[in-house]
This record gives C-alpha cells, structure tokens and sequence, in this order.
C-alpha cells in the first residue's frame, strides 16, 4: 500500500465519522471545511448528512475541490435543508457543469442570504443568470473581487430584495 493509498483512507475515515456525526448532531452552526484535506469523492458522505442536519445554518467550503457528485449531494441539501443561510463555494466550482448546477439550484433557493461564489471564474452567461435569480429572491451574493471575476463583484445593490448588510 502506498503513502497516498494510506491517506485517501485516512480521508474516507474522516469523511465517514464527520459524515455520520452531521447526522444526529443537534447543536453545530457553522460548520468550516475550507481549505481542507477532505476532497474530491470524499466530501459525498458530508454532503448527503446535510440532507438531514438541520442545525448547521453556516456552511463554508472555500477552496475545496467540489467532484460532480458532491455537487449534486450539495444542491439536493441546499433543496430539502432549509437551515443553511451562508454558503461558501469560493473557488470550488472549478468546472462550468459544476457551476451551471448550482446555479439551477439556487434559482429556487428563498433560504440562502449569503453565498460566496468568489474565484469561480464566472462566464458572463453564468453572472446573468445570478443577476436573475437576485431580483427574483432574498438571495444576498458576496464575491471576493478579482480581476476574472469583475462581472459578478460589480453586481448592483439594489438586486435583493432584503435589506442588506455590509459584509468586509
């Protein structure tokens, strides 16, 4: 068995226990996984526990690399879990299918006032449709500016329809 053979267990065993800890825990808020060693497959486990957590209002995965079915075990908790208020994808959707389903997601998302979707590289097309759902829910974005970003950090502040708080 080699090095990366041992830690990929290592991370299914994270995966599982945090995973399985989501499940019945009763108390957590905000839970932060950015920047973290726990990615690609082994974030599925974390995501489908948050189908059924409903205490964490605060998730944050910055910087995690995010696989197709993470994703999709992402937008079906942001679907049922109307408990997450913030969510943190800065710079996890690294693939334009990626980002194209979690923008299907949040055009029927009412929960989510916060959402960081910064470093993502979003197409013209892609800041459109976000500029859509805005108008049309109490969705609050938050982009960290950067030059390839410039589309979706220029966003106009009357987009939402809550009041919105100033966030550094």
């Amino acid at each position: 068995m080699c090095i990366r053979d041992r830690l990929n267990t290592l991370e299914d065993r994270v995966s599982d226990l945090l995973g399985e800890a989501l499940k019945v825990n009763k108390s957590l808020l905000r839970l932060n996984l950015s920047d973290n060693c726990i990615y690609i497959y082994n974030l599925n486990d974390i995501c489908k526990a948050l189908i059924r957590n409903k205490t964490v209002t605060h998730l944050y995965l910055s910087g995690t690399y995010l696989e197709e079915s993470a994703i999709e075990n992402l937008c079906k908790a942001i679907r049922v879990n109307k408990a997450i208020k913030m969510l943190d994808l800065n710079g996890c959707l690294r693939k334009s299918d990626n980002r194209a389903v979690v923008i299907k997601t949040l055009k029927d998302n009412n929960t989510i006032e916060i959402l960081n979707l910064g470093r993502n590289y979003l197409r013209d097309g892609e800041a459109k449709i976000i500029a859509e759902i805005l108008t049309t829910n109490s969705c609050l974005l938050y982009t960290s500016p950067s030059p390839r970003d410039l589309s979706t950090s220029r966003m106009p502040s009357s987009a939402c329809k809550k009041k919105k708080k100033k966030i550094q």
